[in-house]
């Protein structure tokens, strides 16, 4: 004799958090002419999660050569320029333009209760730089990747 249990759940259901971020302003961060050796330019951008669910965030730079500049050149000047990246007193980063990728290695939090912050780049032409970096230009995005934040464990 053969025996079969049926059941049957009612009313379940399961719903999908939203992971979104702003990042302001979204164009601007720097326009820098003419820089010198031990030359430095700083800016803020604020990050707002907007989403429904806690998420880290991830920082990038996209660059490329600019105006007259060979893309060889750009990467010359990509792996001398010197950024770094701080909330508050925190520092996120710190290293070159072309090593600015899915920094900092965790990701940092934004949580729901946190909503936002103030990310302050500083990006600096070391004073030890020779003139092959003479008429370089290198231009770049500034890219955030927001993610789920991970559970902790109890």
């Amino acid at each position: 004799m053969a025996f079969n249990f049926l059941t049957t759940s009612a009313d379940s259901s399961v719903s999908s958090g939203t992971i979104a971020i702003t990042v302001s302003p979204e164009t601007g961060l720097f326009d820098v002419e003419d820089m010198v050796p031990g030359d430095s330019d700083a800016a803020d951008v604020t990050v707002t999660n907007i989403g429904d669910v806690d998420c880290l965030y991830y920082i990038s730079a996209d660059w490329h050569a600019g105006d007259e500049t060979s893309a060889r050149m750009a990467a010359l000047l990509a792996n001398k320029l010197e950024v770094s990246v701080e909330v508050d007193t925190e520092s996120l980063y710190t290293g070159t333009l072309a090593g600015l990728i899915d920094q900092p290695e965790a990701g940092r939090e934004l949580s729901l209760a946190t909503e936002s912050e103030d990310v302050t780049f500083t990006i600096t032409l070391p004073a030890d730089t020779g003139s092959l970096y003479q008429d370089i230009n290198v231009d770049f995005d500034i890219i955030f990747v927001a993610t789920e934040a991970e559970e902790q464990e109890d």
